[in-house]
């Protein structure tokens, strides 16, 4: 789940801490609601991206895999 800061700490040390903590974006106050609304969806839309390439990647990993345990019968 990725975490925004929406804050009134505006200065660069507590940016950096926010990012230390595992933020993925920082945003301070006072904040346009429509900005808002659209880092928040393509911080969502990022996530799922990267959910979706693991899996695949994961999928990928494990078809080479069964192809490496069935390749030797095939070619003997």
């Amino acid at each position: 789940m990725p975490v925004i800061f929406l804050t009134a700490k505006s200065e660069t040390i507590d940016m950096k801490k926010g990012f230390e903590l595992g933020a993925v974006d920082y945003i301070t106050k006072p904040c346009n609601p429509d900005i808002l609304k659209a880092r928040v969806a393509t911080h969502t839309k990022l996530k799922l991206s990267k959910d979706a390439l693991e899996e695949r990647v994961d999928t990928l990993v494990e078809n080479a895999r069964l192809r490496e345990d069935v390749e030797p019968y095939y070619t003997s």
